[in-house]
């Protein structure tokens, strides 16, 4: 029988008996709309067999602090690119020898090769799936949307149905592979982040039934083009988030960007505007130079600046820096 960390017996038998239970429910849930009582069913089984048998060091509560560490890191980052360069430096140090490394592929695709054990039953391609479908989950909930194209490759052979293992990884999956990878479009590498820190927590709750395509609710387009214009501005791009650039790197014209949007209800000017005057606001909170600030948002002078803060808040940019100085954080 399977110990705890502690050198007791684990409830729930043997990692072969769990991973039984794990496969007949993914081939109920496999049937139908694979919806509803089913796939509630295989969620609570899919939970119950990660927290017991999938081989990772530590505690659970260990194993939430690590994940939570690593998600709060990644919010940090500008773009998608740069969030896998802080997974690509801190994961040996969050997971022990568990590391993982970016490369190029070729074809416009980049490849993200995972460092672990393998183990070459079911129970393994188990466990390796759903290291894919945790990484490809979570790069999803930092850019605020779904990554078409993505792909992955595990090293054991196909010893399960079909239907479960796209219940598992919903992607195009090689087998017998010389490594444990998944494949991403490069397109994705420069997405900005647009998710934040407060909202890893309520992620991690719901990351299982995330990684099987339930429960994941819908992103708006107007958050998406809130993250663009926020990483435009914080790279100091000349212009920061335009209509016409944030149309283009989400691959649609200007006027079919302008029609999502006012199906949500939202204008494109409305949302810069709101970005723009948080990120103003924060940086005079900060003690930065109105000069900077200005040339930042992309005034032609800090006059220019100045006119357009007093009209909006009715007080002058030092005034409202002397008042956020004088309030408590």
């Amino acid at each position: 029988m399977a110990t705890d960390e502690t050198g007791g017996e684990r409830a729930g038998g043997s990692v072969a008996g769990a991973t039984d239970r794990l496969v007949s429910a993914a081939g109920r849930a496999g049937r139908g709309p694979a919806r509803g009582e089913a796939l509630a069913g295989f969620i609570a089984t899919y939970r119950d067999w990660i927290i017991r048998h999938h081989d990772l060091p530590g505690s659970r509560v260990d194993q939430v602090e690590r994940s939570h560490l690593l998600l709060y890191t990644m919010t940090a980052a500008a773009t998608l690119g740069d969030a896998i360069g802080l997974l690509e430096r801190f994961r040996k140090l969050v997971w022990g020898d568990r590391g993982v490394t970016l490369s190029g592929a070729g074809s416009g695709r980049v490849l993200l090769t995972l460092d672990q054990p393998l183990r070459a039953d079911v129970a393994g391609l188990v466990s390796d799936l759903w290291s894919l479908s945790v990484l490809l989950t979570e790069f999803e909930f930092l850019i605020g949307g779904a990554i078409k194209g993505a792909a992955g490759a595990v090293r054991q052979p196909a010893c399960l149905p079909a239907g479960s293992m796209a219940l598992l990884f919903d992607r195009p999956i090689a087998c017998d592979a010389e490594t444990l990878t998944l494949a991403l479009p490069e397109r994705y590498l420069r997405r900005p982040v647009v998710a934040r820190a407060g909202q890893v927590g309520a992620f991690l709750r719901q990351l299982v039934p995330r990684t099987v395509g339930a429960e994941a609710p819908p992103r708006e387009l107007s958050t998406l083009v809130e993250g663009m214009i926020r990483a435009d501005v914080s790279q100091g791009g000349a212009g920061p988030g335009t209509l016409e650039s944030v149309a283009a790197r989400l691959g649609v014209s200007v006027a079919t960007l302008r029609r999502r949007l006012d199906g949500e209800g939202q204008t494109f000017r409305a949302i810069r505007e709101r970005v723009l005057d948080g990120m103003e606001r924060a940086w005079l909170a900060d003690g930065m130079a109105i000069d900077e600030v200005a040339a930042r948002l992309g005034y032609s002078d800090a006059f220019a600046f100045r006119r357009a803060f007093q009209r909006r808040h009715h007080c002058s940019p030092s005034a409202y820096r002397r008042q956020a100085a004088a309030s408590p954080p």
